[in-house]
């Protein structure tokens, strides 16, 4: 509510179950949140578990999933810095020249690894990051410096040109096998890329809220349990948290208390009302976009549009409801 996150619902699950038996385990768990009226989700926030992928797409056909920006982020910092030599490559070169005729065959990681092996210099490691954080908050809806709209297909090409020729310039023939295989195939590409739905654009970027409430759960009410067991952990739930927080969505209902992302959202507002606006500042009611400040501002629940009387003004396109998985709690049960 107003911008603000709350539980639907808790689901406990074995660690060292197989993903298939976790899977079947997930979707039945949807299944059920499906039929109690959880049946437009637009969006699902995870940490890239493909557990949860498949069994959210088996309940919620068209639902977007998004990998969490989080935990992209540290997924690819974990790759960089390992050295280590890859026990198996599954880069097929034909098929990415398939995807994309640029991309060059002959460009693949033939020779074996020396016992100096370094899979990505480390002087080039912020780049390749800086570079795949700009890829996935591309969008067709937001144009870029020159003004011009790209498809969600020409993000697609120009980004993994982007990445190719640097990985080429650089004779980084192990980076683009892991990049692509990883991350730039088109199956993979549509898991962490904003730009996959083309008409609409998520507020969210992480799955930072949930993290928030195992956070609240594990400081506030579980503090003196280490690996506490499941039917204290369930008992809390229901007795203590649970009250707690249709106690806050009240506040917030009855207008008692305001959502903190207020107050950031009115600093940044004040922040970009003393900047000078360029000639890349680019508004358009009718298509509901205004990029210079889409890009500064984090919070785009207010939309920074003037109303004039006796103007036509379109419909706020709808953002859709989030779904936001995490697996925070599970390390910490017995």
């Amino acid at each position: 509510y107003d911008g603000s996150g709350f539980v639907m619902a808790y689901l406990f699950v074995e660690g060292n179950k197989q993903d298939g038996a976790r899977t079947e385990i997930l979707a039945d768990f949807f299944k059920r949140l499906h039929n109690l009226g959880m049946n437009k989700l637009v969006y699902l926030y995870t940490d890239k578990d493909f557990a949860q992928i498949s069994a959210a797409r088996q309940i919620w056909i068209n639902i977007k999933v998004q990998i969490c920006y989080w935990h992209f982020k540290k997924a690819l910092k974990k790759r960089l810095v390992d050295n280590s030599q890859p026990k198996r490559i599954t880069y097929s070169s034909y098929d990415a020249h398939n995807s994309f005729n640029f991309i060059d065959i002959k460009f693949y990681p033939t020779e074996l690894p020396k016992s100096n092996f370094c899979f990505c210099p480390k002087n080039l490691r912020p780049k390749v990051i800086s570079i795949m954080e700009h890829h996935m908050h591309l969008h067709p809806l937001i144009p870029n410096l020159e003004g011009i709209f790209s498809t969600k297909d020409e993000i697609w090409t120009q980004c993994t040109k982007e990445m190719y020729e640097f990985c080429v310039t650089n004779d980084l023939k192990y980076l683009w096998s892991y990049l692509w295989t990883n991350w730039y195939r088109n199956e993979l590409w549509q898991l962490w890329v904003r730009s996959a739905i083309s008409d609409r654009i998520c507020v969210f970027r992480t799955t930072m809220l949930v993290e928030s409430h195992w956070k609240v759960i594990k400081r506030n009410f579980l503090q003196k349990f280490f690996r506490p067991r499941l039917d204290l952990v369930t008992y809390i739930i229901t007795s203590r948290l649970i009250p707690h927080q249709e106690q806050q969505y009240y506040k917030y209902f009855n207008k008692r208390e305001i959502p903190s992302w207020r107050k950031n959202f009115k600093r940044e507002w004040i922040s970009l009302k003393k900047k000078e606006i360029n000639n890349t500042y680019i508004t358009d009611i009718d298509k509901w976009f205004c990029n210079s400040f889409y890009h500064s501002v984090q919070r785009q629940d207010i939309y920074p549009f003037i109303y004039l009387p006796g103007q036509q003004t379109s419909t706020q396109p709808s953002v859709g409801t989030t779904l936001s998985l995490s697996n925070t709690l599970n390390n910490s049960l017995s």
